[in-house]
């Protein structure tokens, strides 16, 4: 197979396995009438599997050692590479699911790594459960470590980093694992999966933002490697997708619009992949992000066309989010042509929901580009300035935390821009170096020849100018820091001391307060007074507060408009407010802050040193963040409400919990009243037949003695009426002591039940003695039918326990087989089996009933529930039995019941 994979023979690789598939026995997907309702059928015997088992369990799986099953995997490892290059996507899949049902079926072996690497592809590619991909692919390079075979090895370690690992983790994971796969490949011999990292390393250290002289370095020592070992990897994928986009963006082609260089001729190989989407997918993913970074948006629209292919070539792999990408940006940075197009509508759409899933499985790979969007959208469809700012800036920090330095330097890049059409160009050269700074750093030189910045619109600086830009861009980025601390703060307490301390450093206030709306009134919150750290406030209403200007707020509140007196002295309207005549502030700022078309909350500054101490900067500044305070604020408030909420729910819940509690003690009570009541009435019916006979037999007793007295008074009693009368008195005398002892044995047997039942101490019990009394005690109810319990367990067996517990169990285990079990049965046998395991008792209790249902046995142990609500059962029984062993012993129960075949009871608790 690996001859034909080199020679790119693959549709002859396909026929060859499909043929070797139905000498095995196994039809092959050709033959298979519905191929996905067969993925569908193995995928549902999969999960019922790992319902029962967890992925990390599989590799301690039994050894598979079947001949067969181990060639039929063999064969459709090779099938499942053939169908990936073929872009079969129906087969890649059944490939994949028919090799993970059969390793869960018959054991671990080598290929289960594989066969568990796949699966891991089938829940990214089908399922989007990235979770559980990363857990299949993380056992199957444990079950691949386990084993020496370097060549499988190889295999895993590259399909972990092809298809699975970026889903969870950063992009360097995969590399890594690249990497690893490349070398145990080599050690091997397996010179396809070698070529095929070494592909995949360069193309994610391009993605990375490592910088590009380093990586040519390493992709000039693969290209004269692959050229010998394998030239079709070489042509199909390691040139066009990832060595000339590498040679492009260091601007070593022919020209900036064209990857054509000595080792590529762009024409001739669009011809020569016509027919397969794997290559072309290498291609168009790294064409699109060529053509958008060199800002040629009409001709990376005609790739835009072709970009479905991306998936469908290449799926599960970190190519399809980087070409969704930049085909996102393309869109946006052609308004007018994506604008008045449904169609680029509905796959910006499609290409931007699919990033903001995957950037929800890991955010190291893709928040940074969602929110890149975002930004680049809001800019588009002209949101308030901060909104947009904030979006290029948490773009900015994400790709640099991440350390992706490329879209780091892109988004710099797209910020300038952004700052130039908003007029904002004392920012502008700040963000423009970084950007070039990083480019360069990179050895991104096709960028330097391609500023998407026009030259007449940086700003011409001076020496002095560049000093107020780099201040004013330290402020801005200050600011910006600033906002996102606010953003990040949800108690209301600590949002207005944060809120108040930055307005107040931002814009020089000596003092700051803050206005909330409550219950349709404006209460001062808080107030921060400059060099006052400590000073006091209690919040009251604004028209009762000495403390700031009532005229001022009442005229933002009326005009919802911002207050701004430079001189209050002289320019004012308000100079005969109580506050002004009494503190004379000099400058005075009184901010509405707006949410959703109304005002949340106002901020009053004033300044009691300096008149027109609130310029255009401080108002610039604090205008950026007016919207993040407006949106704070009203989290915080509704956080706050919500906190409320959840304190009143919860007493409310804890209270009604208190309540059930109760009820259910006294259910449980009075269900063990009822236990007790029944046993009671059960041995006084059967203490009525010994008593019934020891009286009868005592009257007769007593009839004898008088006939005897009287014969002897009147002298006429013979010798042979005397040895009569003797002899009948001595049989209804031990009638009378026969009774009588079986009445006192069932008073004692019930007596110790009694006494054990309420008594929580434990003490030393020999377990088949005291089950011998108990089933004693409970005769009364196995006589109603013919229904016998053998105790089997050691003579010698002692426990300590608490025997109350014990009699409680039992009690209802063996009332449960009478009510339940032998219902329709009167010669019914009940096992009690006891022995030790180790430091653990385990009990089997079993039955010869009907037996029950699954639905029946799944609920046995749930409170309340009972087949016989009507004749009487309250559904606690086996509920008491499941928590006195539990919390009791400490111990587990199961049960294991099928109709017709009666139930077992297996008991485990630790001594």
């Amino acid at each position: 197979m690996d001859d034909f994979h080199q020679q790119g023979l693959y549709q002859e690789a396909l026929d060859t396995q499909y043929l070797a598939l139905k000498v095995l026995n196994l039809a092959p997907p050709s033959e298979l009438e519905n191929l996905d309702a067969q993925i569908v059928n193995e995928i549902t015997l999969i999960d019922t599997y790992l319902a029962q088992h967890s992925i990390d369990s599989l590799y301690d799986s039994n050894d598979l050692e079947d001949e067969q099953i181990l060639l039929l995997l063999d064969i459709l490892t090779s099938l499942w590479i053939t169908a990936y290059l073929l872009s079969d996507e129906d087969v890649v899949q059944w490939a994949s699911v028919k090799m993970c049902s059969l390793c869960l079926e018959h054991g671990r072996c080598e290929q289960s790594a594989f066969a568990y690497i796949l699966y891991g592809f089938v829940c990214v590619n089908r399922l989007n459960e990235f979770k559980k991909a990363d857990e299949f692919g993380k056992v199957a390079l444990k079950i691949a470590d386990n084993y020496p075979n370097l060549a499988l090895r190889g295999k895993v370690y590259f399909m972990y980093g092809l298809t699975i690992c970026h889903w969870s983790n950063h992009l360097s994971f995969s590399t890594k694992s690249f990497r690893q796969s490349y070398q145990f490949s080599c050690q091997a011999g397996d010179w396809t999966y070698a070529s095929y990292a070494a592909v995949n390393i360069i193309s994610n250290l391009i993605i990375e933002g490592l910088p590009f002289t380093d990586v040519l370095t390493e992709a000039n020592k693969y290209l004269s490697f692959l050229k010998e070992k394998n030239e079709e990897s070489t042509k199909s994928f390691f040139i066009p997708g990832a060595y000339v986009p590498l040679l492009h963006l260091m601007d070593k082609c022919d020209s900036h619009n064209s990857f054509n260089c000595d080792v590529f001729n762009e024409q001739e190989h669009q011809l020569y992949a016509k027919d397969s989407p794997i290559i072309q997918a290498w291609y168009y993913y790294a064409k699109i992000r060529a053509l958008y970074l060199i800002g040629l948006y009409d001709e990376a629209l005609a790739i835009i066309e072709h970009i479905h292919i991306i998936p469908m070539g290449v799926p599960g792999q970190i190519k399809t989010p980087e070409a969704f990408f930049y085909s996102c940006l393309v869109l946006l940075a052609k308004p007018e042509t994506y604008l008045d197009s449904s169609k680029y509508q509905d796959m910006f759409k499609h290409m931007f929901e699919r990033l903001k899933t995957w950037s929800d499985s890991c955010e190291d790979n893709f928040l940074h580009k969602v929110k890149l969007i975002e930004a680049e959208l809001a800019s588009l469809n002209n949101q308030p300035f901060y909104e947009v700012f904030d979006l290029y800036h948490q773009a900015i920090e994400l790709a640099k935390a991440a350390d992706y330095k490329l879209i780091e330097a892109l988004a710099n890049e797209l910020l300038a821009n952004y700052l130039v059409k908003q007029s904002k160009l004392e920012y502008v050269m700040h963000h423009q170096q970084i950007s070039q700074t990083i480019y360069n750093h990179l050895s991104v030189n096709v960028k330097a020849a391609n500023s998407s910045l026009p030259n007449d619109e940086i700003p011409v600086l001076t020496s002095n100018s560049s000093i107020e830009v780099s201040t004013s861009s330290i402020a801005l980025n200050s600011m910006m820091q600033a906002a996102n601390v606010l953003s990040e703060e949800m108690v209301i307490d600590k949002l207005m001391n944060k809120l108040i301390a930055i307005v107040m450093e931002f814009s020089g206030a000596s003092k700051v307060a803050l206005l909330l709306k409550k219950n349709s009134k404006w209460w001062v919150e808080n107030i921060g007074i400059l060099n006052e750290p400590n000073f006091q406030f209690e919040p009251l209403p604004y028209s009762k507060s000495t403390d700031i200007p009532a005229s001022v707020i009442r005229y933002v509140i009326r005009t919802q408009s911002m207050a701004l007196i430079g001189n209050v002295s002289v320019d004012s309207v308000f100079t005969n407010d109580p506050y002004i005549e009494k503190h004379q502030p000099k400058s005075i700022l009184c901010l509405p802050l707006i949410y959703k078309n109304r005002i949340n909350s106002i901020v009053y500054l004033e300044n009691e040193l300096t008149t027109d101490a609130f310029g255009q900067n401080h108002l610039d500044m604090l205008n950026l963040l007016i919207g993040q305070m407006a949106i704070s604020i009203e989290n915080s408030v509704l956080y706050s409400q919500m906190e409320e909420k959840v304190v009143a729910r919860t007493n409310d819940l804890e209270e009604s919990l208190k309540q059930l509690k109760q009820t259910q003690n006294h259910l449980v009570e009075s269900e063990k009243m009822a236990s007790l009541g029944r046993l009671v009435a059960g041995v006084a019916h059967e203490l009525n037949t010994p008593l019934g006979v020891s009286v009868t037999a005592s009257s007769n007793l007593l009839e004898l003695i008088e006939q005897l007295r009287v014969a002897f008074e009147a002298q006429t009693l013979t010798r042979k009426e005397f040895v009569s009368s003797i002899a009948n008195i001595n049989q209804a005398g031990s009638i009378v002591y026969r009774n009588l002892n079986r009445a006192a044995e069932l008073v004692a047997n019930f007596k110790l039940v009694a006494v054990d039942t309420s008594n929580d101490e434990e003490r030393e019990i020999n377990l088949k003695e005291y089950l011998t009394d108990l089933v004693s005690s409970l005769s009364p109810a196995l006589k109603k039918g013919h229904h016998t319990i053998q105790i089997d367990c050691s003579d010698d067996l002692v426990i300590k326990v608490d025997p109350g517990v014990i009699a409680h169990i039992f009690t209802n285990l063996i009332l449960n087989s009478l009510i339940h079990g032998f219902e329709d049965t009167q010669e019914g046998q009940i096992t009690i089996t006891a022995e030790l395991e180790g430091s653990k008792l385990r009990v089997d209790f079993q039955d010869n009933g009907k037996g029950m249902t699954k639905e029946v046995q799944s609920k046995i142990f749930e409170p309340f529930y009972t087949t016989k609500r009507g004749a009487g059962g309250s559904g606690l029984g086996m509920n008491i039995v499941y928590n006195l062993i539990v919390q009791k012993l400490k111990g587990t129960i199961s049960c294991h019941s099928e109709v017709g075949n009666g139930t077992k009871f297996t008991i485990l608790s630790n001594l």
